[in-house]
């Protein structure tokens, strides 16, 4: 009989290493936003902040940067959602103000897919999005090309194609709803945050996969 072994059994990161290194990943994205670069072909890649690996006392953070690939558009601001195959579908806003574009990177190759565009608008502003936990992505976002008066959520299965759901700010009444943030608690209702009335105010939504569920059946 071979003897127990002593060595203690690796575990995953913890959900604090999860929310933390999310939260750096997000202000590192917009440091690497504002950052001119020296250096031509920096100057000219598309470098997006993959990753942030959080150590277990939060000290210390591995952080992931790739490039995309392609190169005829300017993608900004990841979103990212782990996928059950260990990928990640990445969501992107667009200073051309196209739409909201999508890549999927592949950790354990290094690689990205090409930049696709999906059916969704954009207004050049940032989105994010979550695992609704039936495999499907749901985007918070601007509903319009031009203007960010409401955020609402769109539901897909493969991450191209999205269906519309309901308003999650309030249309009219909070002088621009931007830059939202959600993640999922223990719970396992969804929070979320986004800057309204110009900047000036933070405004927090909790919402669970009943309202979820039948913000998607309004829409039929």
């Amino acid at each position: 009989m071979k003897p127990k072994s002593s060595r203690p059994e690796a575990k995953g990161p913890s959900q604090r290493q999860l929310r933390v290194g999310e939260e750096i990943r997000h202000a590192l994205a917009e440091v690497l936003l504002r950052t001119e670069f020296h250096d031509p072909a920096l100057a000219r890649a598309h470098l997006t902040i993959s990753e942030v690996r959080m150590s277990p006392d939060l000290k210390h953070a591995m952080v992931f940067i790739t490039q995309l690939g392609n190169q005829d558009v300017t993608p900004l601001l990841p979103a990212l959602v782990r996928e059950p195959s260990g990928r990640f579908r990445v969501y992107f806003r667009d200073q051309q103000r196209l739409g909201v574009y999508t890549a999927e990177f592949d950790p354990a190759a290094g690689a990205w897919s090409p930049v696709e565009l999906t059916n969704l608008p954009n207004p050049s502003a940032a989105v994010d999005a979550f695992d609704d936990g039936t495999g499907r992505d749901v985007l918070i976002y601007n509903p319009s090309n031009t203007n960010r008066d409401v955020l609402a959520l769109a539901r897909s299965s493969d991450g191209v194609h999205f269906q519309a759901g309901c308003n999650l700010s309030l249309p009219g009444a909070e002088q621009g709803a931007a830059y939202p943030s959600v993640i999922r608690g223990r719970d396992g209702a969804w929070r979320a945050v986004y800057s309204a009335n110009a900047k000036g105010r933070i405004k927090f939504v909790r919402f669970a996969s009943d309202w979820l569920d039948e913000c998607f059946s309004r829409k039929g």
